[in-house]
């Protein structure tokens, strides 16, 4: 077989680098290789600075730059998810709350109001307003407000007196009937022993105690009622 030129296995020598030669082609490479120094040593060479060429080099920079893009996009975006869920909890909670909290004045209304005194001497008051959230009282037994503990104009000691007023809150007015029995259409509550009024008023006491005014509504009279 004819020996090959040197000038010819370096021409293929890249080609063999890259492994892309056929095997008839890689056998007489590797013959010569071992046989010739010189052309074994640029073979050495070749392999060392076999390098990826620019374009490709780039490519994987931009392929790691997206990886990394993407992966700080994920935990932002299960951030921002996680933030959004504790803000719409949060303003449901505080919404729940005001809706729970705010209160809505209820105006005297006689069909809506009654007051009887039971025979052990109480005075419970009984509503029948389709909606209702609780009451306030002022000047009963339950009470520690001192704010109107006398009038404003005369000086007279209130402390026989009784104040009272209910009402809706956002929640018990438009939320609370869809859930409650049709029924449901009296709520009674016990102001305190006769003996201790000598008349309860319904007001909005929190606005005013002007008792002489027309924001407040006798309803009951310890001496009408002896």
């Amino acid at each position: 077989m004819k020996k090959i030129n040197c000038n010819v296995i370096r021409d293929l020598l890249p080609l063999y680098v890259d492994g892309a030669v056929c095997d008839d082609t890689r056998l007489i490479i590797e013959e010569h290789l071992q046989e010739c120094p010189d052309c074994r040593k640029e073979c050495e060479l070749l392999g060392k600075e076999l390098t990826l060429p620019a374009d490709s080099q780039v490519s994987l920079e931009d392929a790691a730059v997206i990886k990394g893009f993407r992966k700080k996009w994920r935990s932002q975006k299960a951030g921002i998810a996680a933030l959004s869920i504790a803000l719409t909890f949060a303003a449901c909670f505080a919404l729940f709350q005001w809706m729970n909290s705010y209160e809505i004045y209820i105006p005297y209304d006689q069909n809506l109001f009654s007051v009887t005194s039971k025979p052990n001497g109480s005075v419970v008051i009984h509503y029948y307003g389709e909606t209702f959230a609780g009451v306030r009282e002022f000047g009963t037994g339950r009470t520690k407000s001192k704010a109107a503990a006398f009038d404003a104009e005369t000086g007279e000691s209130l402390e026989k007196q009784g104040y009272f007023y209910c009402y809706h809150t956002p929640w018990s007015k438009y939320v609370a009937p869809f859930f409650a029995k049709k029924d449901e259409k009296e709520h009674t509550f016990v102001l305190g022993q006769g003996e201790n009024f000598d008349t309860i008023y319904y007001g909005n006491f929190d606005k005013n105690l002007d008792i002489k005014g027309a924001d407040y509504q006798k309803v009951w009279s310890r001496l009408e009622k002896s």
